[in-house]
């Protein structure tokens, strides 16, 4: 798989992810926040790329030897941004997303990560 099809790829997981009207913004980062694919691509996914990168090392550094499984900050209005660390192999990276207030939004973000490390493996 070369690497603009493994973008695709990430991008259309990423459909999947916002199809779903809980979520309105899902992003892959690398640990040191560099985007990887969005939707929708916009401004703002580059910031949430970059805080997602910042939230993740900070708790990874304060987690010590247990794993980190989400780190989530709630919003005035009740939204969430929702980072998730992601290990594939050697690399580090992060599926975040923006979930509506009340919204179900686990088994969603769980089936993402389990396709994102599917495709990163595959292409190795």
């Amino acid at each position: 798989m070369t690497p603009v099809d493994r973008q695709q790829a990430f991008r259309h997981i990423l459909e999947q992810v916002t199809a779903n009207e809980a979520v309105s913004l899902a992003l892959l980062a690398s640990d040191d926040g560099l985007l990887m694919a969005a939707v929708p691509d916009t401004d703002l996914a580059q910031t949430v790329a970059a805080v997602g990168a910042t939230i993740h090392q900070l708790a990874a550094r304060t987690a010590g030897k247990r794993m980190v499984d989400e780190i989530a900050v709630r919003f005035s209005d009740r939204e969430l941004l929702v980072c998730l660390p992601l290990r594939c192999g050697e690399a580090d990276l992060h599926l975040s997303i923006v979930v509506r207030p009340n919204q179900a939004y686990r088994r969603i973000a769980n089936r993402a990560l389990r396709q994102i490390r599917a495709i990163w493996t595959s292409a190795r």
